[in-house]
């Protein structure tokens, strides 16, 4: 997924966000606002929210290689510098931040996941945007997601057993797994769980 971003994100009116609902592993707001546009509940002003948030430039989330981008006035070698600086000293990240987000359109919006979520087609159409899903090699899913809970990037509720039972146990069920069995697992082997979990929602969306 990170790679399919950065390949769009090669093109001058792409604006690419890696990780782009980083925000609701920190900041509850976010966590709550997400859950309602999950529940169909949200309103427009709220969908504005997400996006807003997602598009703001951010040293965690926003990772060289920079590329010129119409929609910036400042060249990317200076946005690179801007980000080595913010990572080497926290308090200067504001600059990055101001030097790297750009005034959008609402031309189009294209989600990259390899994961769809329940709910995920209501945040797609609250935000008006497209999925693009990939379903990656499960080694390399759980180690990408055991990075980015590591990293603070990524929301760390896959690896709570009642949180994943909670939501997935009519899937997990049938596949002969059990909310005990699942709290003897690692982090691996429940972010393997997850997977199983993906691969049986991808196919749910592939027939729809």
């Amino acid at each position: 997924t990170s790679w399919a971003l950065k390949v769009l994100d090669s093109h001058p009116a792409v604006c690419g966000c890696h990780e782009p609902f980083h925000q609701l592993a920190s900041d509850e707001s976010m966590h709550a606002l997400f859950e309602k546009l999950k529940a169909g509940t949200a309103s427009s002003d709220d969908a504005k929210r997400l996006v807003d948030a997602t598009i703001q430039a951010c040293v965690e989330t926003h990772k060289p290689p920079f590329f010129q981008k119409d929609f910036l006035r400042t060249p990317a070698f200076l946005r690179s510098a801007a980000w080595m600086l913010a990572k080497a000293a926290r308090p200067t990240e504001p600059i990055f931040r101001y030097l790297a987000t750009g005034h959008l359109n609402e031309t189009h919006r294209l989600v990259i996941k390899n994961r769809p979520f329940p709910g995920l087609d209501r945040v797609l159409q609250a935000i008006r945007a497209e999925a693009l899903l990939l379903l990656r090699h499960p080694c390399g899913v759980v180690s990408s997601w055991l990075k980015g809970i590591q990293m603070g990037v990524m929301d760390a509720s896959s690896l709570d057993v009642n949180n994943v039972w909670e939501l997935y146990s009519h899937l997990i069920e049938p596949i002969g797994f059990t909310r005990a069995q699942l709290s003897t697992f690692s982090p691996a082997g429940m972010l393997a769980v997850n997977w199983l979990v993906d691969t049986l929602l991808f196919r749910q969306y592939e027939n729809s």
